[in-house]
C-alpha cells in the first residue's frame, strides 16, 4: 500500500534520528560533520536524495548518513584536443588541433543536468571545430586564424 505524505513522515523521521545521534556522539560527530570547502571548490549537498544546495568556500556542517557531498572544482581546466584531419570547403584535408581553457560556473548544474561535464566540452569542441574550419577555404584557414579562433571561442560559449 502506497500512503500519501509517507514519503515526508519518512525523511523527517531519519533527520530527527540523525540530529539526534548527532547530538548524542557531539565530541565524536564533529570530525564526521564538519568540512572545510577551500576557495576554489564548491559541496552540492543531497539530503535524502533531493538536493539542498551548493555550500562554500568555507566551513560546511553535514548529517552523516542522510547528506552525500559531492565536490565540485571550479578552477580553470586545460583540454587538449588530438589532431584531427577535416576537409575544407574547397575539399582539401588538413591537419587541426587546439587547446580549450575551461572553468565550471555553477556546481548544481554540473552535477545534475550533465553526466560528465569534460566528456561533453571535448566532444563539444571538436564539433565545433569541425564546422568552423569545414566551412572555410584553406586560404581562409592559413590567414584568418584569429578570426577562427574568435569564431570558435563565441560558438562554445553559445554551447
Amino acid at each position: 500500500l502506497i500512503f500519501p505524505g509517507r514519503s515526508q513522515l519518512a525523511d523527517r523521521l531519519c533527520l530527527f534520528l540523525a540530529w539526534c545521534l548527532l547530538l548524542l556522539t557531539l565530541p565524536l560527530s564533529l570530525f564526521f560533520c564538519v568540512r572545510i570547502v577551500t576557495e576554489y571548490k564548491r559541496v552540492v549537498i543531497f539530503r535524502l536524495g533531493r538536493l539542498l544546495g551548493s555550500k562554500g568556500p568555507g566551513i560546511v556542517l553535514t548529517l552523516p548518513m542522510v547528506d552525500e557531498r559531492k565536490f565540485v572544482d571550479l578552477r580553470v581546466r586545460v583540454l587538449d584536443v588530438p589532431l584531427q584531419e577535416m576537409l575544407t570547403c574547397d575539399s582539401l584535408v588538413i591537419a587541426v588541433n587546439a587547446v580549450v581553457y575551461y572553468r565550471l560556473s555553477d556546481p548544481i548544474a554540473s552535477l545534475n543536468s550533465i553526466k560528465d561535464p569534460y566528456a561533453l566540452t571535448r566532444n563539444l569542441t571538436q564539433t565545433t571545430l569541425r564546422n568552423v574550419v569545414g566551412a572555410r577555404t584553406l586560404s581562409d584557414v592559413v590567414s584568418d586564424r584569429q578570426e577562427i579562433a574568435q569564431s570558435a571561442a563565441k560558438s562554445l560559449d553559445q554551447g
